[in-house]
């Protein structure tokens, strides 16, 4: 579902908001705030989604090991 090219581009994107919120300075304008809220409703959604499909397919890699099931169910 995930293709590593895919799972990249979707940890720059998170990677680039948690640095421009990191270098956002305190002074600034708190209306600017609104941009890293969209941005982690994106990107931080699409995180989201890359983990639980990782975590997903741990725990099937688990159940099979469990099974001793090496191939196709």
């Amino acid at each position: 579902m995930y293709t590593e090219e895919r799972t990249k581009e979707i940890l720059d994107a998170f990677t680039k908001v948690l640095v421009k919120a990191d270098n956002f300075s305190s002074d600034g304008d708190p209306k600017e705030y609104k941009q890293f809220w969209i941005a982690l409703r994106k990107d931080g959604a699409n995180l989201l989604g890359v983990s639980r499909y990782l975590y997903g397919m741990r725990i099937k890699d688990n159940v099979e090991k469990d099974l001793g099931h090496t191939g196709i169910m």
